[in-house]
């Protein structure tokens, strides 16, 4: 296996593609266990061309600094899938997506497949600047925060709603962690609108169990997808 791509990303943050034979196998959710220049890591999949045979990670950007003089054809190992691929939902439900920065791979990655693609994604990020190209949202949402217009953009093009929190409060980022997003969003949701909603949490392990606790009671169905308990983790 061998890195068949590595640039910049706003924030610092690096793009690295790899040359595997994994790729047919990686779907949204999906982690795997990346060793690269003495280092090893376990990230989830950004996104992967079974066609052209390649799986994408997005490094945050103290790792991204340690890799960026490493050349195209640079050796690597790759081993996964890891963890749990996100199902489509059930029936006639909807998905809604919950990330931090952790998981911020598994919306990009999830915006990619029609099966199990989401409605609407709320971010919560941390870093300055953040780590994806943030826009104004073209899609309404109702009940959410009258300034909170911060979509995240490769999700807008794609044609699906975000919004994103940011303890800094960057312009049209709500202020504060996730849950202004969410509980706005859930109040003003009929207990009908809320029992047909399939809410997905993929994060830090930490994040994942703060919004799953949030969500118990108030959604039909939630799960957390936080990342796997490997070796070098």
């Amino acid at each position: 296996m061998r890195l068949n791509g590595n640039r910049e990303l706003p924030g610092g943050a690096r793009l690295i593609q790899v040359a595997t034979t994994l790729a047919a196998q990686a779907q949204p959710g999906h982690w795997f266990r990346l060793r690269l220049d003495t280092r090893e890591l376990t990230l989830p999949a950004l996104d992967a061309s079974p066609r052209e045979g390649w799986i994408a990670f997005q490094l945050a950007a103290p790792v991204g600094q340690h890799i960026r003089h490493l050349p195209y054809g640079s050796p690597c190992t790759l081993h996964g899938p890891l963890g749990a691929a996100f199902p489509p939902p059930v029936g006639d439900r909807r998905r809604l997506l919950l990330v931090d920065e952790t998981g911020l791979a598994c919306a990009l990655f999830s915006s990619t497949v029609a099966a199990v693609s989401p409605t609407l994604v709320l971010a919560e990020l941390s870093t300055t600047p953040p780590p994806v190209r943030l826009c104004p949202s073209r899609f309404l949402v109702t009940g959410l925060p009258p300034g909170a217009i911060a979509g995240l953009a490769p999700l807008e093009s794609a044609g699906i709603a975000s919004r994103t929190a940011h303890p800094a409060g960057l312009p049209g980022c709500a202020d504060g962690d996730i849950n202004t997003l969410l509980d706005a969003w859930l109040d003003h949701r009929s207990a009908q609108e809320r029992w047909q909603a399939c809410a997905t949490v993929a994060g830090s392990e930490d994040f994942v169990e703060r919004v799953e606790s949030r969500l118990r009671g108030r959604v039909g169905q939630h799960r957390g997808y936080p990342p796997p308990t490997t070796p070098g983790y």
